[in-house]
């Protein structure tokens, strides 16, 4: 199996609305944006495949080394890690993003609360909106303004649908994305949510974070309009938000109980309908 095939399998298995995304954008990007795809994707599920934040942080602290080299024997028979060398090199991308990237993962490790909204924004923008940047980057465009509003304000609102795809999962394990002031603004409280008393008021809630993701995506297409067309391709991501949005705000919605994502084909056909 080849380092592509490699990195294609792990977005096929744990990140298919970029899998999906990726078979959108240019042919001389796509290679290298689907293995910076995977790293996100592998270091995105360490919660999942680590029973104790140590041994995540000690996995954080492995990929902030073998990207710098210093785990260079290492690196090099680990295909994900050999593949993302050789495009960090190759497209010049900056390591700090990646050692930004890594730090704001250790979140995902712990069962701390997010506070506010700006908490949350800066927490998407360290992931989310960092990885746009990346993204735009391999596809050869320069930092601008433009595109760091449009970045900024699509990580955002994609990570606002992230929380919300996923918060049963998130919190059948005792993990809570959702900020602690939109909860209280419900009277409600972690515990209460946890041990699953939110009921319509944690419904409430969840719409009420669905529309503050919505007002960052329609920021986000505002500042994309001022990018070049070439620049479409990296923010399809962005497409799949608008429709879970939408489900989370229909009356009736249980936070624990209903399906957020998004099927194969609607995220297929939604993505296509986005590149045209």
């Amino acid at each position: 199996m080849s380092d592509l095939d490699f990195c294609l399998d792990i977005l096929r298995r744990h990140d298919r609305e970029r899998y999906l995304a990726s078979l959108l954008l240019p042919p001389e990007a796509r290679a290298d944006i689907t293995v910076l795809y995977a790293f996100n994707a592998e270091i995105s599920r360490l919660r999942e495949i680590v029973s104790e934040p140590m041994p995540g942080e000690i996995r954080l602290q492995w990929w902030r080394d073998a990207l710098l080299g210093e785990r260079k024997s290492e690196a090099m028979g680990h295909p994900l890690a050999r593949a993302l060398s050789q495009v960090i090199r190759q497209r010049d991308l900056p390591h700090a993003a990646f050692d930004t990237i890594l730090t704001a993962r250790t979140f995902d490790l712990y069962d701390d609360p997010i506070p506010t909204l700006e908490a949350f924004e800066a927490y998407a923008g360290e992931t989310e909106s960092l990885l746009f940047q990346l993204t735009a980057l391999i596809l050869g465009k320069t930092s601008s303004d433009a595109l760091a509003d449009t970045s900024g304000h699509a990580g955002v609102a994609v990570g606002v649908a992230s929380v919300l795809r996923h918060f049963a999962r998130d919190a059948a394990r005792g993990q809570l994305y959702l900020p602690l002031s939109i909860l209280e603004s419900h009277d409600l409280s972690r515990e209460k949510v946890l041990n699953g008393e939110g009921g319509r008021a944690l419904a409430a809630a969840m719409s009420e974070f669905a529309s503050f993701g919505r007002m960052h995506r329609e920021k986000a297409e505002a500042a994309l309009a001022r990018l070049p067309s070439s620049m479409k391709p990296v923010f399809l991501p962005l497409c799949l938000t608008e429709p879970i949005f939408r489900k989370v705000g229909k009356p009736g919605f249980d936070p624990l109980r209903d399906r957020v994502a998004l099927s194969q084909i609607k995220a297929q056909w939604l993505l296509w309908r986005g590149f045209r």
